[in-house]
C-alpha cells in the first residue's frame, strides 16, 4: 500500500511540474495553456480576447453575478461599450472593463494608472471586475434599479462624461437580449 501511494504521489509531481512547464509569458503575466493567470492568489479569470465578443460578454456577465455586481445587465453594456466590443488597448493590455479610473481615495484593486488620462490596469478581469464592486460600495449601490435608473445613477455619480450614455448602453442591451436572459437565467 506505502508503494502504491509513494508510486501516485510521485505521478502527481510529475503530471503538476508538466503544467508549470507548459507556462508561457506574454505581458509580462505568466499564463497557462487553458487560458488562466497564475501568480499567488487562487486562479484568476483571463480570457481569450479572440473570442465573440459575445462569449467574452457571456464570461465577464457569469463573473460579476457570482460577484454581486448591482445590474449585471448594465455593467455588461458597460464592458461592451467601454472596451468597443472587447477591442481596446485598455482592455486588452490593462485588463480594465469599463473604463475604471484608478482612484484618489477609496480602496482598489487598480495596480495604478495605465495612462495619461488616469484609466487604472488590473492584473486580471477578475480584478477589475472586483474594483467595480468596491466603487458601487463605496457609493452605496446594494439594490437593484431598474436599467434606466441605474443609468441615470451612472450619471448622477460622474460615472460617465457622455451625454449619450444611457442610450448608448441601453440600445446594448436592446441589441443582445438573447445574451442577457442566457446570463440571467443563471
Amino acid at each position: 500500500m506505502r508503494k502504491v501511494y509513494i508510486t501516485l504521489l510521485s505521478l502527481l509531481v510529475v503530471v503538476v511540474s508538466c503544467k508549470i512547464q507548459e507556462s508561457k509569458t506574454i505581458n509580462n503575466r505568466s499564463y497557462v495553456e487553458y487560458g488562466y493567470l497564475i501568480n499567488e492568489d487562487p486562479i484568476l479569470l483571463d480570457i481569450d480576447t479572440n473570442l465573440p465578443y459575445d462569449e467574452i460578454a457571456y464570461i465577464i456577465g457569469i463573473k460579476a453575478k457570482d460577484k454581486g455586481i448591482v445590474n449585471v445587465p448594465i455593467f455588461v453594456a458597460q464592458t461592451i461599450l467601454e472596451t468597443g466590443y472587447y477591442k481596446s488597448d485598455l482592455f486588452k493590455n490593462g485588463n480594465n472593463l469599463v473604463g475604471m479610473k484608478h482612484p484618489k481615495v477609496r480602496k482598489t484593486t487598480s495596480l495604478g494608472k495605465y495612462d495619461k488620462s488616469g484609466h487604472a490596469f488590473y492584473e486580471s478581469i477578475e480584478k477589475c471586475i472586483d474594483d467595480y464592486k468596491k466603487w458601487q460600495n463605496a457609493r452605496e449601490i446594494k439594490k437593484e434599479l431598474s436599467h434606466e435608473e441605474y443609468c441615470d445613477l451612472l450619471i448622477q455619480k460622474k460615472y460617465a462624461e457622455d451625454k449619450r450614455y444611457k442610450t448608448k448602453l441601453l440600445k446594448i442591451i436592446e441589441n443582445n437580449k438573447d445574451l442577457i436572459e442566457r446570463i440571467e437565467s443563471i
